[in-house]
């Protein structure tokens, strides 16, 4: 464009240099050899100047309002050849392409694929494509037809889940987005179509789902080995106590089996009675109630049926206190319990293990219904007592200690607290008391695990708190807070129940 501003600046003023010329010519026909010392020719020579720049500005004036000037030359050439550098340049865009595109004729054959697509079908050309029916590389044929349903409802489809099948019999999967092209009747041209493979994806998925399933299996797995855990625990919990369980049980049975002697003795002096009766044997029937002692022996009978009903209680009450502890068939059951009488459920199992170490001071205050695993709180209020017991029995006292129970509410949640007088916890150890197997006690005599499933039951499995506050010498507090409210209490176990039997 410069240039030709620059012709036009030249051309002007030689034609009017030339104009110039020819009047000082006319005028050196008046006065002969004076044509270039014409006085006129100086004023002549600036007309031209400015004459040649306004036919420029002009010129370019017309250049730039004017396509079809001078200037429009090469742009026209420049738009001659666009449709063509733009061909070429879709022609490398789809040869090029990563994804599957494709020209499907109204007969549902492959008239046209990249190769991207023919690589991903595995095919080395994609005249070995060409001409195929699409339907047949898909996997499954009803797909196929939801997907031209789809296309042909609405001309298009974007990221329809395909799965295809290569060369080799590998699978493919791959996200479809298509095109429709009716002809002028609004019958089927062609489809145009783009595949992104996802294969890579969706075996990542794959893997990620198998590892999810291996997770969930494996946790499961651990929750049944926690489960059993939990419950070889307290049976070794009910172990060491056997003997003193033992001892409460023994108790009623001897005093039942005394009065099963007396209750025998009693009937056989009835019989005979009855047999003197019906043989004649007394006189009067005052004679034979006084030489077998009748009256006598119904007193005893009311005794000795009211100690059998208190030994029956009794061994009952601990039976029953047993299997709340051992039983697995409420595992992770929440339900209503009363936080109180677990206690006295577990004072019960633990008596001879208390009884001849401590005296129990109890101040059980009003409490609501917690919904808690019953059995698992009864595990760990039993420990922490039996916990308390020997360790005031292992300072060889001649006195009983003491363990004090206490219980109340506090926001939502209620609390236990049990403190005895024994020698306490050593500061440098206290931190370690709820590490798993970490115990104090001898050989033998402990399985380290109790206050760890203690403190997992109740902060990990009842959203609760368990904590210590010990002072060596000077005793030890265990203070449990387990929420009122549990949101577990509405979800259904996992774990198959059992039916009571």
């Amino acid at each position: 464009m410069r240039r030709l501003h620059v012709v036009s600046i030249g051309t002007s003023f030689l034609l009017f240099l030339a104009l110039a010329l020819a009047l000082a010519a006319v005028e050196s026909g008046v006065r002969p050899g004076h044509v270039w010392s014409s006085p006129v020719l100086p004023w002549l020579y600036g007309a031209a100047a400015l004459a040649s720049l306004g036919l420029a500005f002009l010129v370019r004036r017309l250049a730039h309002h004017d396509p079809e000037g001078a200037a429009g030359g090469p742009d026209r050439k420049a738009l001659a050849q666009t449709p063509r550098l733009n061909e070429e340049r879709l022609q490398a865009l789809v040869s090029e392409s990563q994804d599957m595109i494709m020209t499907i004729d109204s007969a549902g054959r492959i008239i046209d694929i990249n190769r991207a697509g023919a690589r991903l079908l595995g095919y080395e050309d994609a005249d070995q494509v060409i001409g195929r029916v699409e339907s047949d590389l898909w996997s499954n044929p009803r797909d196929h037809g939801v997907f031209l349903t789809l296309i042909k409802e609405s001309d298009s489809v974007k990221n329809f889940e395909v799965i295809l099948k290569r060369a080799d019999g590998a699978t493919v999967f791959g996200l479809e987005s298509a095109t429709l092209i009716r002809d002028a009747r609004g019958e089927v041209a062609h489809i145009y179509a783009i595949v992104k493979d996802i294969t890579a994806r969706i075996h990542d998925e794959q893997v990620r789902w198998k590892m999810n399933m291996d997770l969930a299996e494996a946790n499961q797995k651990l929750k049944a080995s926690q489960t059993l855990i939990v419950q070889q625990e307290k049976l070794a919990s009910i172990g060491q106590l056997a003997a003193g369980i033992a001892h409460e049980i023994n108790n009623p049975l001897g005093f039942m089996k005394s009065n099963q002697s007396a209750l025998a003795h009693y009937l056989r002096n009835i019989e005979s009675f009855l047999t003197s009766l019906h043989e004649g044997t007394y006189p009067s029937l005052a004679h034979a109630e006084a030489a077998y002692d009748i009256g006598y022996i119904l007193t005893g009978l009311g005794k000795i049926l009211d100690d059998l009903d208190e030994g029956l209680r009794r061994i009952s009450e601990i039976v029953q206190n047993l299997r709340a502890f051992s039983r697995i068939d409420s595992a992770d059951t929440y339900a209503p319990c009363d936080i109180n009488a677990g206690i006295q459920k577990s004072l019960v199992v633990a008596n001879n293990e208390v009884k001849y170490s401590a005296t129990v001071d109890l101040k059980l205050g009003p409490l609501p219904l917690v919904e808690c695993v019953e059995g698992e709180i009864l595990q760990v209020l039993l420990n922490i007592i039996v916990n308390a017991a020997q360790a005031i029995k292992g300072q060889g006292r001649a006195e009983k200690g003491s363990i004090h129970i206490s219980t109340g509410v506090a926001d939502a949640s209620v609390w236990i607290e049990i403190a005895d007088d024994g020698p306490g916890i050593p500061r440098d150890i206290q931190s370690k008391i709820f590490d798993a197997f970490f115990t104090t006690k001898p050989a033998g005599q402990g399985t380290g695990l109790g206050l760890s499933i203690s403190y997992d039951i109740i902060v990990n499995k009842h959203g609760g708190s368990l904590s210590l506050v010990s002072e060596p010498g000077s005793g030890s507090c265990f203070r449990i807070e387990i929420p009122i409210s549990h949101p577990a209490a509405q979800e259904r176990s996992l774990i198959p129940t059992k039916r009571e039997s």
